[in-house]
């Protein structure tokens, strides 16, 4: 009796324990995030991770995903990536990072998980040019790499809207006055305000300073670049960080379907504040 007793306990125990593992593969699978590139899911040989909030991928298949060249120095733990004229450097667990000549600081390292290097995702789309978009609702990330028509090149006049062209205009007005209909695309008198902070880090006398976007009070305002309006579009509460050229920076904003909003353009100070508001 004491060893069936024995033998009946032990089978419950183990039927108990492979229920529980029968349990945890769903649970494993709903805490996967999958990531597409222009709606095309990636698979990867370990799945995309969240450390400190911030989604972490295998470096190779990032990379590679994006068309980029990958090289990994076992001895130095430097990762570089080259995709045409755009050359990305990072180390494992180094927080400093470099696009081209750039230093951008990291908020998460790269970093090693069962013997993968793992890159933060958003920081490498948005170096090789792509938009990253975080799905909080899905958890799940989605990257574009369709290139854009840059603002510069959307022209600023229909035919047409030349001034004086139309004879019936009224001869008080002066054709060459700023004030005259822009033409369609635009808005007469732009103005608005933004909401910015600004940080400042120093790595051997080099300066980078990052900008965070807290709010856009413009009509229309959906993304923002910062000096450059060809750059990749951020959205409000992003933080861009790039190194010191300058005592200013411009600050371009754009419309949900990515068309810049002409005449709106706001100067930042290269100096370290918690919020200030510009107009």
């Amino acid at each position: 009796m004491g060893v069936n007793m024995m033998k009946n306990r032990l089978l419950l125990i183990l039927t108990f324990a492979l229920m529980l593992s029968l349990f945890a593969v769903p649970a494993f699978a709903a805490d996967e995030i999958p990531v597409t590139i222009d709606g095309t899911e990636l698979e990867f040989d370990v799945p995309p991770m969240i450390i400190s909030d911030r989604t972490m991928v295998p470096l190779r298949g990032i990379f590679e995903a994006l068309g980029a060249e990958v090289h990994y120095d076992a001895e130095t733990r430097k990762i570089t990536g080259i995709k045409s004229d755009i050359r990305i450097e990072l180390t494992v667990d180094s927080t400093e990072a470099y696009k081209n000549d750039e230093l951008i600081e990291l908020d998460v390292p790269a970093t090693i998980v069962n013997d993968r290097t793992l890159v933060p995702l958003r920081f490498i789309g948005e170096s090789l040019d792509c938009q990253v978009h975080w799905d909080e609702g899905a958890r799940a990330v989605s990257i574009l790499t369709q290139t854009e028509v840059e603002p510069g090149e959307e022209p600023d006049d229909e035919p047409g809207d030349e001034p004086g062209e139309d004879p019936g205009d009224d001869p008080g007005d002066d054709p060459g006055d700023p004030g005259d209909d822009p033409g369609p695309g635009t808005t007469p008198s732009p103005s608005g305000t933004v909401k910015v902070s600004v940080s400042v880090s120093e790595v051997v006398g080099n300066k980078s300073y990052a900008v965070t976007v807290h709010s856009m009070d413009v009509d229309g305002a959906k993304y923002w670049t910062l000096g450059d309006p060809s750059r990749t579009k951020q959205e409000v509460g992003d933080t861009y960080t790039r190194g010191s050229t300058g005592d200013s920076i411009n600050l371009y904003v754009f419309d949900s379907e990515g068309k810049q909003l002409e005449g709106i353009v706001f100067e930042i100070e290269y100096r370290e504040y918690v919020e200030e508001i510009l107009e």
